[in-house]
């Protein structure tokens, strides 16, 4: 892989240089190509605003200046991914850096469509909890704008001078992602070259293992996936963001490639708190380099109409982020509209049954890899909490006595814990596969390669 790395500071020995030739010994020995463009070494005017590259396709990299900014445009055109390299300067990059971003106005059309990745380097004295926020907004809006594939920042506070970043963890937290680069995928920190998916969600995450049943099919389909999982029943974003020790571990340390976002749903909370929320847990993952990917969820079985509200919810929210969208719900109502004889739902109508975890499945793993799902490996799916009929009559009645006296809080638990008490979860995982229909798991898959 070609990588372009930009330094800003002026100081011949300087903190953020020191920690960005670390990156650059790490990268190298990982058989990367390394360009550097040192500014205090070029000539890059400041963009007047005159309008002369509107004269011609903004595309075309007409400037009125003569400078040494072409360097720049040629490198970043045969470069894979750039590394912008700065100290911190009153809560923002250095101004001879942001002199050079703001000229990316001459060709920003050619650097959407190249989509390359990118990665950003800060240091600063200051090391108060708050010092990087500005910085880190910047480059993230930035990397919205321009479609850069973010690998992810090093933000180094309390890194004023080159001996005092030597006496933290800093440079050899540089090394290491540099070294850690891949040439493949969105974010590839992980040096075993394998895909790490977090998935942070509720019961309709957890139901029949589905993190599980990914990652084998995953496996048995040639792709070397770790899976990880954070939910707990009922619990919107919101609950993750306030018991955010789990979260914030794995996401700091476990170099994950992709988070999977499910909100809470039936009921789901309302609109502004989902977009609220989804935008901090995406800004969460993001500061350390995860992709988050945003699930579409599925509408009640006796309540379909819900399915339009949901779309227009998340729909805002990735765009709101920047995110894929994993359009489950979608699926969900195709096969109950065009394909009843396949049950897409568990006994109790909201959570999904095999087929359902099944189509689950496969929508991720063709949000995450950009592949046709039919013709896949594996025509099976995951039965965790296997219920019959007998039991399930047993749980409406005790729920149907509760509703009979709502104010009854003993009936109110009998019916909230008659789950446990006549569902058995399976322990042995050799009982959790279950074969699907063939002709089911083709029309499944053929759905999903309709609407991914």
């Amino acid at each position: 892989m070609k990588i372009f790395v930009i330094k800003s500071s002026y100081h011949k020995e300087s903190s953020s240089n020191y920690l960005a030739d670390q990156f650059i010994k790490g990268a190298r020995e990982s058989g990367h190509e390394i360009s550097e463009f040192d500014l205090k070494e070029h000539k890059v005017k400041p963009c007047t605003g005159c309008g002369y590259c509107g004269i011609y396709t903004v595309d075309s990299g007409k400037c009125s200046q003569k400078d040494d900014m072409d360097i720049v445009w040629n490198q970043m055109m045969s470069s894979d991914m750039v590394v912008f390299v700065t100290p911190l300067y009153f809560w923002g990059m250095a101004a001879q850096l942001k002199a050079l971003v703001d000229r990316f106005c001459v060709f920003s059309t050619e650097l959407k469509k190249k989509q390359m990745k990118s990665a950003m380097i800060v240091a600063a004295w200051n090391d108060d909890d708050w010092t990087m926020d500005s910085i880190e907004h910047h480059y993230e809006t930035l990397c919205d704008y321009l479609h850069f594939q973010n690998q992810g920042t090093m933000l180094a506070k309390g890194c004023g001078t080159v001996e005092m970043t030597r006496n933290t963890v800093f440079p050899y937290e540089a090394y290491r992602f540099g070294k850690s680069l891949t040439d493949s995928g969105n974010n590839r920190r992980n040096p075993k070259n394998k895909l790490k998916v977090l998935f942070v969600g509720n019961s309709h995450t957890y139901y029949n293992d589905m993190p599980q049943l990914f990652k084998q099919i995953c496996q048995d389909n040639g792709k070397n996936v770790e899976v990880q999982m954070i939910a707990e029943p009922g619990v919107p974003y919101s609950w993750h963001l306030e018991h955010y020790i789990d979260l914030r571990f794995a996401l700091m340390h476990g170099e994950f490639d992709y988070m999977v976002m499910q909100q809470a749903a039936h009921p789901g909370p309302s609109k502004e708190d989902t977009l609220r929320d989804g935008e901090t847990l995406a800004k969460f993952a993001r500061k350390y380099g995860v992709v988050p990917l945003q699930v579409v969820p599925w509408a009640e079985q006796d309540k379909p109409e819900h399915q339009k509200e949901m779309y227009e919810i998340y729909e805002e929210l990735a765009q709101k982020i920047q995110a894929d969208l994993i359009p489950t719900g979608r699926i969900f109502e195709c096969i109950t509209k065009d394909h009843p004889e396949i049950s897409m739902y568990y006994k109790d109508g909201e959570h999904a049954s095999a087929y359902g975890t099944y189509a689950h499945t496969l929508c991720i793993y063709a949000a995450i890899f950009k592949e046709k799902v039919y013709g896949l490996k594996g025509a099976y799916s995951y039965e965790s909490l296997p219920i019959s009929e007998e039991a399930w009559e047993k749980i409406q009645e005790t729920y149907q006595l509760s509703e009979q006296d709502p104010e009854n809080e003993e009936l109110r638990m009998a019916a909230y814990n008659s789950w446990d008490k006549y569902i058995v979860p399976v322990m042995d995982i050799e009982k959790l596969r279950v074969e699907l229909d063939p002709d089911k798991a083709r029309i499944i898959c053929c759905t999903i390669d309709d609407q991914v």
